[in-house]
């Protein structure tokens, strides 16, 4: 699941535990008692979806995704890195 560690941290109070439960619900439209059934593979590729359809709807939530991206990025942009520095030169 795309995810890339909180600027803030969260005042919640109370820990919903069927959120990602609901999220899948609400994406696939499967019921709660028919999602019991669904395979843990099934179930974690809807909630996979779910969050990125999800953010994907709102400007934040984009800027989220693309943090998430780049947090899981292992190797540098080398080609990115050279067209900046070529750009600070100048």
């Amino acid at each position: 699941m795309p995810y890339y560690p909180p600027e803030k941290e969260s005042k919640a109070f109370f820990k919903n535990t069927s959120q990602e439960e609901k999220m899948v619900q609400e994406y696939t439209g499967i019921n709660f008692l028919e999602l019991g059934e669904v395979g843990v593979f099934a179930f974690w590729t809807y909630l996979h979806d779910a969050v990125v359809w999800n953010c994907n709807q709102t400007e934040d939530g984009r800027k989220y995704l693309e943090n998430a991206y780049n947090y899981r990025q292992t190797k540098p942009d080398r080609t990115g890195l050279k067209e900046l520095m070529m750009k600070v030169v100048k």
